[in-house]
């Protein structure tokens, strides 16, 4: 689920289809249910908001959503790269 997620996350950042975003957050979300504690998972969701609010379509509140997620990868694994 999670190199789905990827994937689906490439795919929005070349296409900015709100389709290819929702996939991504669901594939991302798929791999937590397999494994709450897989923090490159939740650095994924915080990637995807992220790029939701730099292609324009998404608020602020996407930022805080990011910021959550990415302290929750943190707090699992601090050697992460992605979400410092």
């Amino acid at each position: 689920y999670y190199l789905r997620g990827r994937n689906q996350l490439h795919r929005f950042r070349q296409t900015m289809m709100k389709d290819d975003f929702s996939a991504a957050t669901e594939m991302f979300e798929n791999a937590l249910q397999c494994d709450p504690n897989f923090a490159l998972a939740h650095s994924g969701i915080g990637l995807c908001y992220v790029e939701y609010v730099l292609k324009g379509i998404g608020g602020s509140l996407y930022f805080e959503r990011a910021a959550e997620r990415f302290k929750q990868a943190l707090s699992l694994d601090d050697t992460l790269v992605e979400p410092q």
